[in-house]
């Protein structure tokens, strides 16, 4: 009798370990759909402003105006550009 007891609660124990097991797979499978889904939508938004800015620096060349910035806009663009680094700065220069 006692054997049978032990038995069982053993393997209840056993099924919750097998529950939360498979609940962190579903978890980590969500998580992973998420971010690739995230990343995607962040991809097209990045792309999208690249291609604004190819159009936009375009017009400016043709009327051949040159782009004036203040002292603050060049801080903006510098402070955001030492992230990138200066492959990185290259690479957007050239789009």
């Amino acid at each position: 009798m006692r054997g049978s007891i032990l038995g069982t609660v053993l393997l209840a124990n056993d099924l919750r370990k097998s529950e939360k097991s498979a609940l962190k797979t579903q978890m980590t499978i969500f998580l992973a759909t998420l971010a690739g889904w995230l990343n995607r939508k962040q991809h097209d938004v990045i792309m999208y402003l690249n291609a604004e800015n190819e159009i936009l620096k375009e017009q400016l060349d043709k009327k051949g105006v040159k782009l004036k910035l203040s002292n603050a806009q060049r801080y903006k663009l510098a402070k955001r550009g030492k992230k990138l680094g200066r492959k990185g700065l290259t690479r957007m220069a050239r789009t």
